[in-house]
């Protein structure tokens, strides 16, 4: 099927070099109301992936009891270097007497996906295995708090209800998230300790971040990531492979923008258009680890 969807280019410096960066009009995210009349209506999509990443909770800033012994700050607004607002949920143990260390789980792929679906469940993992806390491939609030943790559930820039278009795997990304443990760290109930924690397309946001070197990121639990964008998921083997990052793109709740580093892979824009073949730069970021 044909992909429509309006398309920008973007100017873009790195390392003294600029560049024609694509993105792609993002998918607005559904309402817990949306997503239960579609699986009323028998309209569910058939990717489960696309049913949770594409799940956006309404803005509503409150303090509740999250559950026993823990309770959560949500939608706190955390404002980037650029003055770019991202959200975030913080679950803290409600029960502790002094400050505690922060793990930071930071991603794509949305805050609180339990609430858009019926039956929340994780791949390879028993029903109710995981609280309705988590995030995908990140720490389990319900776990963690109990051990005196707090765990920072964050929509980065451009997801969801956080502002500015989603900027996918480099060091725009990192530079966020570097500013977000900074500011996690200051905050009265931290300790000044933070770690990043996640699997998979978590993983290799943690690894950019962590390359950034917050002052206050203490130690690093990452596993299971790509570490060559290039080789290990563009272009597999010298094949071209663009299934993972093509559902990237899509499914990812963004009511903006998102950078479309599959377009300018396969070059799917004339040149013409963008004033030189799009595709050509973006390889030359995957190889030099920029992207």
């Amino acid at each position: 099927m044909e992909d429509n969807r309006e398309r920008i280019i973007v100017k873009k410096t790195f390392d003294g070099q600029e560049f024609d960066v694509v993105y792609v009009k993002g998918t607005t995210g559904k309402t817990k109301r949306q997503m239960d009349e579609m699986r009323a209506s028998g309209n569910v999509n058939v990717d489960p992936a696309a049913a949770m990443f594409s799940y956006c909770a309404e803005l509503n800033p409150r303090t509740y009891q999250a559950g026993p012994g823990i309770i959560c700050e949500q939608d706190v607004a955390v404002k980037m270097r650029d003055g770019v607002t991202i959200y975030a949920d913080i679950y803290r143990p409600s029960d502790s007497a002094g400050k505690v260390p922060c793990i930071v789980s930071w991603g794509y792929f949305g805050k609180r996906p339990a609430e858009g679906q019926d039956d929340w469940k994780l791949m390879g993992v028993p029903p109710q295995a995981v609280s309705k806390m988590a995030k995908f491939e990140s720490a389990d609030p319900g776990y963690w708090c109990r051990y005196g943790y707090a765990v920072a559930n964050v929509d980065a820039r451009g997801v969801g209800n956080s502002e500015g278009c989603v900027n996918l795997w480099g060091t725009e990304d990192a530079r966020d998230g570097y500013d977000f443990v900074e500011w996690a760290a200051a905050q009265a109930w931290c300790n000044g300790r933070c770690t990043l924690f996640g699997n998979s397309g978590v993983c290799m946001e943690n690894w950019k971040i962590a390359a950034e070197q917050p002052p206050h990121l203490a130690c690093l639990a990452a596993w299971e990531g790509q570490s060559d964008l290039y080789r290990e998921s563009y272009f597999c083997g010298g094949i071209p492979n663009p299934a993972y990052e093509e559902n990237i793109v899509k499914e990812v709740a963004c009511k903006t923008f998102v950078e479309d580093t599959v377009t300018m892979v396969q070059g799917r824009l004339c040149p013409e258009r963008v004033g030189r073949c799009p595709w050509k730069p973006v390889l030359c970021h995957i190889k030099s680890g920029v992207v």
